[in-house]
């Protein structure tokens, strides 16, 4: 029984996989904020014997990403035409040397949304074939600046805790794969590029 319901799991969720999103940020493209988030998003939820164990929603700040997020950014923030250069360019510059990862947490039990602590009950790896490099920064967000990526991150949710995840830049760009993992759960979100 167990086995079939991994298996309709499995399927469901290859089924719902998004497509590779581009890599590169291109200044002649206008891509819809909406659309360049949702290609750059991932979301796992995990349960044990039917009850919440944790749930992730992940953005990889791509330089694709990168760029159309400084655009949006931006354009809701009513910059000027001269700074809104400015940081487009830091913006897809700084996503071309590191890989950024915006992370929302959900746990069942409070004490486990602790992925900034170095002894923590989840911790973040970027994850190349069978290699795993810890994070060089986790930073856990404040109440009042995850109020402020609200209109960014729509997913955020009163229930999320959010934190900036940054690694240095895999040399393989193909397939990135961002794991959380601790005694609760195993948490894998896998983006491909093209």
């Amino acid at each position: 029984m167990k086995a079939r319901a991994l298996v309709c799991a499995l399927l469901v969720s290859a089924c719902g996989a998004p497509p590779p999103g581009r890599w590169a940020f291109e200044k002649a493209d206008r891509p819809e904020y909406a659309d360049a988030l949702r290609t750059w998003t991932r979301a796992v939820e995990t349960y044990e014997h039917f009850e919440s164990r944790v749930f992730v929603r992940s953005t990889y700040f791509s330089p694709a990403f990168a760029g159309a997020h400084s655009r949006y950014r931006a354009k809701r923030l009513g910059l000027d035409p001269g700074t809104t250069r400015r940081s487009l360019a830091q913006a897809v510059s700084a996503a071309e040397d590191r890989a950024k990862f915006f992370v929302s947490v959900v746990t069942n039990d409070p004490y486990w949304n602790d992925l900034h602590r170095r002894d923590g009950t989840l911790r973040a790896t970027l994850r190349l074939g069978d290699e795993a490099f810890p994070p060089i920064a986790v930073k856990r967000l404040t109440n009042n600046e995850m109020a402020d990526l609200a209109p960014f991150f729509p997913y955020i949710d009163m229930l999320a805790t959010g934190y900036w995840v940054t690694f240095p830049l895999p040399p393989k760009r193909k397939v990135v794969h961002l794991r959380v993992a601790g005694p609760p759960a195993v948490i894998d979100l896998v983006w491909k590029t093209r």
